[in-house]
């Protein structure tokens, strides 16, 4: 595999790339890399191909349409461990290259930023208002501490594409492909540079036209960044700008809080990126979305991919077991209760909570969920228990049930503590250990 592939879509730019290509390879050769350079051809007629071609590049003829369909047929066309995308015009200055690819180590995609200290652009000024107040709009409605979306100077570790596609077939598969890299869990980071004006030539991006695609492209990735799909639904759940939603999860919290047993070897078995798991650092957490494991790794470096149908540790392992509102989404309720019964040490305790389908005001509150927050967990709820079964099921696997609490009338939350003994449906033995 190659160390670097460099992706520059072109559309009539021979003259530009007569420039821009030797000062490429310039710098691949002081950063002593294996590399390559692809220019995805769009159809030009003033020979970009054959100059691309004869300054050492490789070309690619450009199957999908539109800037969007350039970058996604130089993703998969790229052999590198890494992928550069670079503007074939001469705004992206190359020398900025080695201060990209020194960051690599720290994050999964490194934005060359124009709006962070430091950084800059250099272009007319209608140009500059209009990019500042998209991105400045992007940062608000994603809620993320990014400055520069739109900008098309980005170095990504290509093996992140393999969890998703590019759609876009326009200049904002910038945007996306940022939002999607951060939806998977994969770090972010920005680097300053100073944009350029295009070094000869006309643009072709039409401003007023990309203006008004890059805000369709905002409302469909806000979608996206508001569906449980996104790394950090739980944990911005827990800081949501929506009062009602705030004051759920921080009440779950609170609850979860005072039931806590410190300086007990703890699992949170279907932890996702919850502000519980973040808050208690030397608990292990275990979920079965690589995407959450992901976002918490830089807070909490205990954190196993895994089911909670089949609990990859043995029996006995953990003092206390917490599972907040994860129960409803697996099926096979006695299969999941007897895993999180299995891994409790004798006299430890099982913490639960779910929403209580034997009462009415879950029922309404459910109905509401899905009507607000269409693609949020309402939506994923498979086993539905009610307050009794849930306590029958425990008490058949030997359990004690010590506290219960309702909140909000509508979620039950139970405290059950296990015999001295495991009972005898306890002693199958998973493998690994916490």
């Amino acid at each position: 595999m190659l160390d670097l592939s460099i992706v520059i879509p072109a559309l009539n730019e021979r003259e530009n790339l007569g420039h821009l290509l030797p000062s490429v390879q310039r710098v691949l050769r002081n950063l002593h890399l294996s590399g390559e350079i692809l220019v995805i051809d769009g159809g030009s007629r003033d020979g970009t191909p054959e100059l691309a071609a004869e300054l050492g590049a490789k070309v690619v003829r450009q199957e999908l349409p539109g800037f969007g369909g350039a970058i996604w047929t130089g993703i998969q066309a790229s052999q590198g461990e890494w992928v550069l995308t670079m503007d074939a015009d001469g705004s992206h200055d190359p020398w900025y290259i080695p201060s990209l690819y020194e960051k690599r180590l720290q994050a999964d995609v490194v934005v060359a930023s124009r709006y962070v200290a430091r950084g800059g652009a250099e272009c007319a000024t209608y140009r500059d208002v209009l990019s500042r107040i998209l991105n400045r709009f992007s940062g608000w409605a994603f809620s993320l501490p990014l400055r520069d979306y739109s900008g098309g100077f980005k170095l990504y570790r290509r093996s992140i594409f393999q969890e998703f596609e590019l759609e876009s077939r326009d200049f904002n598969v910038q945007v996306e492909a940022v939002m999607k890299a951060l939806a998977f869990g994969h770090r972010v980071i920005e680097v300053p540079y100073t944009y350029k004006e295009r070094r000869t030539g006309m643009s072709h991006a039409k401003v007023l036209r990309y203006g008004w695609s890059f805000l369709r492209t905002i409302l469909r990735l806000y979608r996206l960044r508001n569906t449980l799909y996104f790394c950090d639904y739980d944990e911005r759940a827990f800081r949501s700008r929506i009062p009602l939603q705030r004051v759920w999860h921080r009440s779950r919290y609170r609850i979860l809080k005072d039931w806590m047993e410190p300086g007990r070897p703890m699992l949170d078995a279907g932890c996702g990126s919850g502000h519980f798991i973040l808050a208690h650092p030397e608990a292990i957490g275990l979920d079965r979305d690589h995407r959450k494991a992901r976002f918490i790794r830089d807070c909490h470096g205990r954190t196993v991919v895994g089911s909670i149908r089949e609990l990859p540790f043995r029996s006995g392992t953990f003092a206390l077991v917490v599972s907040s509102e994860v129960i409803e989404h697996v099926p096979g309720k006695s299969i999941v209760l007897g895993e999180l019964v299995r891994v409790v040490q004798p006299k430890g305790a099982l913490i639960l909570s779910t929403p209580d389908y034997g009462r009415g005001p879950w029922k309404m509150i459910e109905r509401l969920y899905k009507l607000v927050m269409p693609g949020a967990y309402a939506d994923d709820h498979i086993s539905r228990f009610d307050s009794r079964e849930l306590v029958d099921y425990l008490c058949g696997f030997g359990m004690r049930v010590e506290a219960t609490r309702r909140m909000f009338g509508s979620i039950f939350f139970v405290k059950a503590r296990a015999s001295v003994a495991p009972p005898s449906n306890q002693t199958k033995e998973a493998t690994g250990a916490a």
